[in-house]
């Protein structure tokens, strides 16, 4: 959620007659000056965030209560750290990049390829970019699927986990991945499979697990999926 604004945002918004931010946790130390300074100058502009607070803050002598108006305050009694390098501080966070042991594509003009194949990884990138809809994880050494597993990759379509050490699967492993289509599980350690989880992966159309060491299958494991099934 933004608590800050980057100086110089609204600069060029010449025209700008409305600006509705009342709804944002805005924290009032010295961040959020360039807001001020730009409030101030909107004064006679009743429609540039006329009532917007702060959701908290802290000024040099003391903590800043909640509910101030951003435009009356002064700049120069805001609190500002002095571990803080201003400049970075005002910089809106990186978007996610390629993690280092993978390799990233464009798919499409907004979304990506990421291969992180053979690549001896013993847990499942993190920090990888959110618009990623093909993760190609084969051929390394993971033993295990942990609940919630893909939360960054919710786009996915096509999830490689072939040729990996994997003996268990939470069974929330892969919540969340509703645009899934193809999961490939084939030549790990898999003894056994939870019935739910699969659950509300509607859109697979393609399941490969061939090559594993189980022996059954709980009879609900498939009851969302319309595809295909090779063992």
């Amino acid at each position: 959620m933004i608590s800050f604004f980057q100086p110089g945002i609204f600069d060029k918004l010449k025209k700008l007659k409305t600006l509705s931010v009342e709804k944002l946790p805005l924290y009032c130390d010295c961040q959020i000056s360039y807001f001020i300074s730009y409030l101030d100058s909107k004064r006679r502009s009743e429609g540039i965030a006329p009532h917007t607070t702060c959701s908290g803050g802290r000024l040099k002598d003391g903590d800043l209560s909640m509910h101030e108006l951003i435009r009356d305050l002064d700049p120069s009694r805001l609190y500002c750290p002095t571990s803080y390098d201003l400049p970075e501080m005002r910089k809106c966070p990186d978007e996610p990049t390629c993690p280092a042991e993978c390799s990233c594509k464009a798919a499409t003009s907004d979304t990506i390829h990421m291969n992180c194949r053979d690549k001896r990884l013993q847990k499942v990138p993190k920090h990888g970019p959110e618009n990623v809809v093909n993760l190609i994880l084969e051929d390394n050494e993971l033993t295990e699927l942990r609940a919630r597993e893909f939360t960054q990759y919710r786009r996915i379509q096509g999830l490689d986990l072939s040729k990996n050490k994997i003996e268990t699967i939470d069974e929330k492993a892969f919540d969340g991945l509703v645009n899934l289509q193809k999961l490939y599980l084939y030549e790990n350690q898999l003894t056994s499979i939870g019935p739910g989880t699969l659950n509300g992966l509607r859109g697979l159309q393609t399941i490969m697990m061939n090559s594993n060491k189980l022996k059954c299958l709980p009879a609900d494991l498939l009851s969302d999926q319309r595809g295909s099934l090779i063992m």
